[in-house]
């Protein structure tokens, strides 16, 4: 298994799209810093670009490069990862971004290698996400400079979705 993850953090520094298992649904995965990677994924899912997306992250500390931090922020990320909990926080930049720390031993192996990574579900937009990479339709797996199936099910349901960008933190998705 090691290997394999090695192989997906090489792909993916090297401007690849990899499709890996998850927590909670299969994944495509990009280095921010790469914008053509980071387009295919795009192009892939057939996903409007109006529509951000999300980063994953191995830990806390390595978040607080792209995001505000604060006290509240901190406690609640804290609170609630790893897990399959994605908070929109607010960039330094004057934007938002949905983020992430997984509860997934080979995914946080792959982020310590690679850093911070824009994830999605490995799905065409609007259509079902898979729970096993078998179930990633051949029309996403062709598109993949890499494809790492452990043969794990994830819990096939995307994170929960709360947005701490406000004055009160809101539920956008259970």
């Amino acid at each position: 298994m090691n290997e394999k993850i090695k192989e997906a953090a090489a792909a993916i520094k090297n401007g690849g799209v990899a499709l890996f298992p998850t927590d909670t649904v299969c994944g495509l995965f990009a280095c921010p810093d790469k914008e053509a990677a980071v387009k295919k994924i795009y192009t892939i899912k057939r996903r409007d670009r109006a529509n951000p997306l999300a980063m994953l992250v191995p830990n806390i500390d390595s978040l607080w490069k792209w995001v505000k931090k604060d006290d509240f922020t901190e406690k609640k990320l804290r609170d609630n990862w790893p897990g399959a909990v994605t908070f929109i926080l607010n960039t330094k930049e004057g934007k938002t971004i949905g983020v992430r720390m997984p509860d997934f031993n080979p995914l946080l192996k792959l982020l310590i290698m690679t850093g911070p990574l824009y994830a999605t579900s490995a799905n065409i937009s609007g259509e079902p996400a898979p729970a096993l990479v078998k179930d990633v339709v051949d029309s996403i797996k062709t598109k993949c400079d890499i494809i790492v199936d452990l043969e794990m099910k994830s819990r096939g349901k995307p994170s929960k979705v709360i947005d701490l960008t406000g004055e009160r933190e809101k539920v956008v998705r259970e």
